[in-house]
This record gives structure tokens, sequence and C-alpha cells, in this order.
């Protein structure tokens, strides 16, 4: 190998068309010692030379250009390993509540959040009231959604969603008849006790190995459907200035995760807008409808479609 190495320096050829390694291996600073198993041959002015692959030398303290790449492909492999490892841990978000519901692949308006996390104050009962709740069409879920804040009249209801008149009150008659709200004497609507059932916190997760800026886009896409916004990277991305300078601007908080799946908390993520509390609501009111739905205590149901 020392042969090779003043080979690399006498000929001129050589180092023209590998400059990095001749320099590397003149100083010393690469174990050559390991089997050339990647390797290609350099045609010089005298012979063909076996010369090792730049991505088979291991350096010492020197950083490749895809040391990163490498390092993240070796830890996780792919994004449903770190997504599958970051479930197993992600309950830490929410400390000390009771009861936490994590779905995978959640979809929220156009786009899918890789982990979705329900925070409840206690297991939601099976009763009659929820399976009523688990009926609802996509429309009357939203309709409900309106209610659950505070009272409100139908002609605001209808002003939000910009539509007629009509179409609110036909859905606040099948919700009353559900006995999911209430209409008072001032004709203000308000929802039931269902609304005690309903998650206390929610956090969307946006998991990438790479791709930072495309992570940071998505997961602000999630902040108005719940209360936290998250993009989980590889752990060494922690001096990586463009991805928390984007966190930070974007109000997603960042999660560093480590090669077995635990994970630090980097930023904290903005809070949430109060004027799209009712998205929010209407993705509380998805997740306890999925609770019903999946529990093996829960009869069969039926969902119509969008009215």
């Amino acid at each position: 190998m020392d042969l090779f190495a003043n080979h690399l320096k006498a000929d001129p050829i050589c180092m023209s068309k590998h400059g990095h390694l001749g320099p590397l291996l003149a100083s010393n600073s690469l174990d050559v010692t390991m089997p050339m198993q990647n390797s290609h041959y350099l045609e010089t002015s005298s012979r063909l030379v076996k010369v090792p692959s730049w991505r088979s030398l291991p350096c010492k303290g020197i950083d490749t250009p895809s040391a990163l790449h490498r390092r993240t492909k070796y830890q996780f492999s792919k994004e449903t390993n770190l997504v599958r490892l970051l479930c197993g841990q992600v309950d830490a978000l929410v400390p000390k509540v009771p009861y936490i519901e994590i779905h995978r692949e959640w979809a929220n308006g156009t786009r899918v959040a890789d982990i979705c996390l329900g925070a409840f104050r206690q297991q939601p009962p099976i009763n009659k009231l929820l399976r009523q709740l688990a009926r609802l069409s996509f429309f009357d879920q939203a309709i409900l959604a309106r209610t659950a804040s505070s009272p409100i009249r139908p002609t605001s209801i209808a002003n939000s969603y910009f539509l007629p008149l009509s179409k609110v009150e036909e859905s606040l008659q099948r919700l009353l008849r559900a006995k999911l709200v209430s209409i008072g004497e001032s004709g203000l609507v308000q929802a039931s006790e269902w609304q005690n059932d309903i998650p206390i916190e929610i956090h969307m997760v946006e998991a990438k190995l790479e791709d930072w800026q495309y992570a940071v886009h998505q997961a602000a896409s999630y902040r108005p459907y719940g209360d936290a916004a998250w993009v989980a990277m590889p752990l060494h991305y922690s001096n990586h200035a463009g991805l928390h300078e984007k966190c930070f601007d974007q109000g997603v908080g960042l999660i560093l995760v480590k090669g077995d799946g635990s994970f630090t908390l980097a930023i904290e993520p903005a809070p949430p807008d109060p004027s799209r509390h009712h998205q929010k609501i209407q993705t509380a009111i998805r997740l306890l409808r999925r609770f019903v739905l999946d529990s093996e205590n829960a009869s069969p149901v039926f969902s119509p479609a969008f009215r």
C-alpha cells in the first residue's frame, strides 16, 4: 500500500484524476488496511492501478460529502422504519395523560401526516351517544364542530361555510335527533355532553430522513388540524442551521430521533391559531369516531356518503 501511495504522489496523471486521494494517503490520514471490495481501475501513464472506491475508505476525522446520507440509511434504512420507531416513543410528547391514541397515515385535508396523536382525559366510553357520532357523514361532522366551542346561531354556521341556511338546518335536525346538539330558547345551538370525550391535545408529526424542506412545508400545513405540528429528523441534523430556522419561522416543532427511536425536542412548536379552532375540533371528532369504530365493543355502524 505504501507503493501505491508513492505512485499517486509521483504520477501527475493519477494526481490530476484523483487529487482528493493523493494528499490523504500521503498524510497517512486514511486507514487503508481494510480489503478493497468496492474498487475501480485507474489508467495511468505506466499501468493500471487498482484504486479503492471513495465510499469504501473509512476516514479518520474526515466527513465525505455523502457521509450524512450513508449514516441515515445505515440507522433507519427507510422512512417507514423511522416512523415505526417513533410511534413507540411519541407518547412522551404528552406526559401524564391517562389515554392516548396513535394513528399512522392520518389525512388532513389533501395531505397525510405520518403520525397523529390524540390525548384523552380518559378512555372514551362506548355508549349510545358516541355510536350516533360514529354514524355521521363528513358534512354533519363539520357542522357539529362549529357547535362544540360555544353556542352559535345556524346563520353564523351557514355564513362561515358559505352554505345555504336550509342545508345547515337539515344537518342540525339530524344532529338534534341523534341528541348530539341542543337548541336553546334563543335559537342558539350547543353541543351535548359528547364533547367531554374528545381529545384534549392533538399532535401531528411529519418524519423525513433527508428532505427537511419538504418536511417543514408539510408539517406547517397540519397546524390548523391540531395543537402542535412537528418535524422528525435523524439526530445528526442537530447542527443544521437551515432546518432550525425554517422550523422556527413556520411555527413547527423539531424532533431529533436517535437510532433506537428515542428522541430529543430541539424546538417547541408555536401555539395553535384560535381562528382555526373548528378545524381542530373536526380532527377531534374524527379521532373519537375512529375510536368507536375500532373498538371491539362497538357494533358495526354505517357512515353515509358526503351529503
